[in-house]
């Protein structure tokens, strides 16, 4: 097992972490389900389940900012602005 490094140390602080990738957590997810599946105990198995879900959330959400960080046309409020005329976009929505 891998020990914890930096943060349970206190030498690290939320401001050093790294962002975490939605294939991380989409990784995380499958290894969730996978000692789910292994699991005995019927109740813990759901939970297990139920964690490997919201680690599929959590990727679907960091795939969500990273297209709203990159889209060019996006406004601080949370609307597209029409793409510049001549522009190559076809995308209308």
């Amino acid at each position: 097992m891998r020990r914890c490094q930096g943060l349970c140390r206190g030498t690290s602080t939320v401001r050093d972490a790294q962002p975490v990738s939605a294939n991380y957590y989409r990784e995380k997810a499958e290894e969730i389900r996978h000692f789910a599946r292994r699991c005995r105990f019927s109740e813990i198995g759901e939970e297990l389940f139920e964690l490997a879900e919201r680690f599929d959330r959590m990727a679907a959400a960091v795939e969500k900012r990273q297209r709203i960080t990159y889209d060019p046309h996006h406004t601080r409020w949370g609307h597209r602005e029409p793409a510049p005329e001549g522009s190559a976009s076809s995308d209308t929505s």
